[in-house]
């Protein structure tokens, strides 16, 4: 899972949040699978955006909203007709300090043993999530005090009515933890679930449902995630060929890796690398190859 860490910092100017805009085209990509340790809530203005949270698929409409859990990993692309969201982000970390009880939540949201339902749709809290964005688009004196209490508002409201009473948390297993950091060491090569379930010493279906509950993807689709991804980052800084980039990345069927390629981000290859400047910088951006500095200027 660290190979989908975004480590680039959020410069939040001395505010409690930091709100990013951001539109995409129609079933455009807006970023790859990644985690983080903030909290974000992906608030549509326009449209609609597809998010995968973990092993949950969720789709909000127009004033509507994402929550994404500290260290769960999301992707998302736009509806049909596209999408222009709101990225609310905050850190866990901020309440420190602050009170016992916003101490007590981030601390339960960190360890993962306190979950809130993905899909934001009540009327109250989209509310609140257009007058913490109106705050910060004004900013003005006592703006930064204002938006501390709203979200803290913000907070308690998701407590009241978001609170995802069927989680149950996952228990501690360094085994598994291992087999993460080994895929994310040898996902180019050839590797079966078979070989890496009994690696770590696993039933097969066994480690095959756990992978898909802690990543929400399966082991087959995070190791072409890490391979596309690696191939995104190849094709805009290599001149090497497709093939040649394909088999680096673990396809030495060149067919299949264009395929793969063309599945995942709607071009082939050689369009991505050709049109790199235009249709396809949101992706690399997003990627899990490519993922320091810009991401964060994204807001995701």
């Amino acid at each position: 899972m660290n190979e989908l860490f975004e480590p680039a910092a959020v410069e939040y100017e001395d505010l409690p949040v930091k709100i990013l805009t951001t539109r995409f085209g129609a079933q455009e990509v807006c970023f790859g699978a990644h985690w983080h340790d903030r909290i974000e809530i992906l608030y549509v203005e326009e449209g609609s955006l597809e998010v995968v949270c973990a092993n949950k698929k969720v789709r909000a409409e127009r004033g509507e909203a994402v929550f994404v859990h500290p260290r769960q990993p999301h992707a998302a692309a736009a509806g049909r007709e596209g999408v222009l969201y709101r990225a609310v982000m905050f850190e866990p970390s901020g309440w420190e300090g602050q009170t016992a009880a916003g101490e007590d939540v981030a601390a339960l949201l960190l360890s993962g043993n306190l979950r809130f339902e993905n899909r934001i749709r009540k009327k109250e809290l989209s509310s609140l999530l257009r007058r913490i964005c109106g705050e910060y688009d004004c900013r003005r004196a006592g703006s930064a005090l204002i938006l501390r209490g709203m979200v803290y508002e913000l907070l308690g409201s998701l407590l009241r009515w978001q609170q995802d009473t069927s989680y149950v948390p996952e228990t501690v297993d360094d085994r598994f933890e291992q087999a993460l950091d080994y895929l994310n060491n040898h996902y180019t090569e050839a590797l079966s679930t078979r070989e890496i379930a009994r690696k770590f010493s696993y039933e097969e279906s066994y480690f095959c449902r756990k992978f898909r509950k802690r990543l929400g993807l399966s082991v087959v689709e995070y190791i072409r995630i890490l391979r596309l991804e690696m191939a995104c980052m190849l094709l805009n800084a290599k001149k090497d060929s497709v093939s040649e980039i394909g088999e680096r990345c673990g396809y030495p069927d060149a067919n299949y890796f264009i395929r793969c390629f063309k599945e995942r981000y709607g071009v082939t290859p050689a369009a991505f690398r050709k049109k790199k400047n235009k249709r396809t910088e949101p992706l690399k951006r997003e990627g899990i190859a490519d993922r320091a500095g810009k991401r964060a200027e994204n807001g995701v």
